[in-house]
């Protein structure tokens, strides 16, 4: 609520019934529901500590589709730096030590 009336102010307006974003609007809600069902479902089966650690790959993901769907230049050093760490600590926490 406060973004969409700090967005108002600053000239901003809220168009609420085109087709655009109404798809938008449903496609986010299909992705958000796939996203919990799996997470639950993995939950399930395995500790939350495994699980909690795929959190990292929220970003990459975002980088990764803000490239593809928006045309962003995101193949850059840093990008490519900050997806091979994230998997590092993803292998390494997953890693089984002979426990």
């Amino acid at each position: 609520m406060i973004l969409t009336v700090s967005g108002l102010i600053s000239g901003g307006r809220l168009d609420l019934l085109n087709a655009q974003g109404v798809l938008i609007l449903l496609w986010l809600a299909v992705v958000s529901a796939a996203a919990f069902s799996l997470w639950t479902a993995l939950l399930k089966h395995h500790p939350a500590g495994k699980i909690a650690v795929f959190n990292l790959l929220v970003p990459v993901f975002g980088t990764v589709l803000s490239g593809l769907m928006l045309g962003e230049q995101v193949w850059r050093f840093e990008t490519l730096l900050s997806l091979a760490l994230i998997s590092a600590g993803i292998i390494s926490v997953n890693i089984s030590r002979g426990d």
